[in-house]
């Protein structure tokens, strides 16, 4: 079976020849269930964990009895820091954890593969054949994505495509990333990718491995 094809367009929008997509990455079979676990995996590792509360053996206080047990007509209580009264603890209070947990690398490179073939199907990759500018200027990055109608990018850089980075940080709805990090949630996250027919080059390469 022949490789897919997609377009590749100059910085200003104009087609200018087609690339082949090596199938074993941008013509798998696509499985939800596998892009589900590994979404849910990567929201979980962002998850910061830090919530904090006191149980009612750490607020201070509480150490005498408010009122003798018996003869008052009030409902036994032997600390002011009971959960049930105000300013004491909270019943099973939440404490720092750690939400991370791993999965295998061939699942999550199934999923990445799986979106990546979703978004070829789709025709929401656009390959620049010298994506390059010539200033940092936001500007300059605003015409560049306004020409390919994208409004809610993920531009994939290569590490000399710093002049990239500096000009996109300031829209919003723009995320970039290094063709060494791309996950599956960045591919499922946007309208469209917007890489370097080098970038896809080196990306198709490593996905290969």
């Amino acid at each position: 079976m022949a490789n897919m094809e997609i377009d590749v367009y100059d910085i200003e929008g104009n087609k200018i020849e087609k690339m082949a997509l090596d199938s074993r990455i941008f013509e798998v079979n696509i499985k939800p269930e596998i892009i589900h676990q590994v979404v849910i995996n990567y929201l979980a590792c962002q998850r910061q964990g830090n919530a904090c509360a006191k149980s009612r053996a750490e607020v201070r206080g509480g150490g005498k009895k408010p009122w003798k047990q018996k003869g008052t007509g009030r409902a036994r209580a032997g600390s002011s820091r009971s959960p049930l009264w105000k300013g004491g603890g909270v019943i099973f209070a939440k404490k720092p954890r750690d939400f991370s947990y791993e999965l295998p690398v061939k699942v999550r490179r199934m999923a990445l593969k799986a979106a990546l073939t979703s978004k070829a199907q789709n025709n929401q990759i656009i390959v620049i054949n010298n994506f390059v500018i010539d200033q940092p200027k936001t500007k300059q990055m605003v015409k560049i994505l306004d020409k390919f109608a994208v409004k809610k990018p993920l531009l994939l850089i290569d590490k000399d495509q710093d002049s990239i980075r500096t000009a996109s940080r300031n829209i919003s709805k723009v995320r970039i990333c290094p063709c060494s990090q791309i996950n599956t949630y960045f591919v499922l996250d946007c309208d469209k990718i917007i890489l370097g027919k080098q970038s896809l080059l080196a990306l198709q390469e490593s996905l290969i491995k």
